[in-house]
C-alpha cells in the first residue's frame, strides 16, 4: 500500500541515496519544492548527522528527510528540533519507555533510537526552508558508540518503516501546530519527555567538557547548566550530554 501522507505533501521514495538531507537540499536550489515534501531511503550511502558524523545506514531502518517552507523569525528556528523531537518520540509510542535528550536524540529505556538533523536555506528576516533529516534504528543499530544505542526491534517495538514515516508526519502537523502559537507549548511537552531534568549531566563539546545539573532549556533552546554548586547557571549552544553513572 505504500506511504499515504495528507494531501498537501509530495513523496520521493528511493532505493538508495547519497543523503536524504542532500537530495533536499539539491531539491531547494533547483526551485523544485513547492511545499511540504517528504524523502525517504531504503539506505544512505553517505548519511551525516550532527558535526557530519557518519550516520550507519544499513537497510531496515528509517532515513527520512521533511522539507518545510517556515514562516517564522530566524531567531525561533533553532526551537524546531525540539518540535521535532516530540514528533518522533510520538510516532514511536509507548510513553513510558520512550524520552527525549537535548538537542535532538530520542531515547528507548535511555539508549538512543533516533537522531534528527535541521538545517536551514534561504533563510530571510522571517522564513527559511526547513530540512529535517530524521534516523531510526528500526530493525538494527551501530555497537560501538560514545552513547549506547539500541533498535525498536531489539526494545520489542517493532514497526514497519512506511508506518513510522506516516506517524511522523501526522505527529509532526501537531507539534508544528502548537509551535506557532508560541514556543511554551512545546517546552514544557519537551521538558516532560526529558530524560535528563534535574539531573547531573556531563555535557561534551570538540575542546570542552563540563558536568552540572540540568535545569532545562531557554527560549531558544540552549542548555540550562547549573554548576558551581548552584551558584552559576551557564547557558550551552552546543555538545553532546552524557548521563553521569
Amino acid at each position: 500500500m505504500g506511504i499515504i501522507l495528507p494531501d498537501a505533501y509530495d513523496l520521493i521514495k528511493l532505493d538508495s541515496v547519497d543523503s536524504t538531507n542532500l537530495l533536499a537540499q539539491k531539491y531547494i536550489e533547483e526551485g523544485r519544492v513547492e511545499g511540504p515534501l517528504v524523502i525517504v531511503a531504503d539506505e544512505q550511502t553517505h548519511g551525516r548527522g550532527r558535526y557530519d558524523r557518519q550516520w550507519v545506514s544499513t537497510k531496515g531502518n528509517l532515513y527520512c528527510s521533511i522539507v518545510l517552507k517556515v514562516n517564522r523569525p530566524i531567531v525561533q528556528l533553532s526551537q524546531l528540533s525540539f518540535v521535532v523531537a516530540l514528533a518522533v518520540a510520538e510516532a514511536i509510542g509507548e510513553e513510558q519507555k520512550v524520552s527525549v535528550k537535548w538537542p535532538n536524540d530520542i531515547l528507548v529505556d535511555g539508549k538512543k533510537v533516533a537522531g534528527i538533523l535541521v538545517q536551514s536555506f534561504n533563510i530571510a528576516k522571517n522564513r527559511a526552508d526547513i530540512v529535517i533529516g530524521i534516523g531510526c534504528n528500526i530493525i538494527s543499530y551501530p555497537e560501538k558508540t560514545d552513547f549506547p544505542a539500541t533498535s525498536l526491534k531489539k526494545e520489542k517495538m517493532a514497526v514497519s518503516r512506511d508506518a513510522l514515516v506516516e506517524k511522523i508526519v501526522t505527529a509532526l502537523e501537531k507539534h508544528y501546530s502548537i509551535w506557532l502559537s508560541g514556543f511554551v507549548g512545546i517546552k514544557q511537552l519537551w521538558l516532560t519527555k526529558c530524560a535528563h531534568l534535574d539531573k547531573e549531566i556531563v555535557v561534551k563539546g570538540k575542546n570542552y567538557q563540563q558536568k552540572g545539573i540540568f535545569r532545562g532549556i531557554s527560549e531558544i533552546g540552549e542548555l540550562l547548566l547549573e554548576c558551581d554548586d548552584g551558584n552559576k547557571i551557564e547557558n550551552i549552544t552546543i555538545g553532546d550530554v552524557f548521563f553521569e553513572d
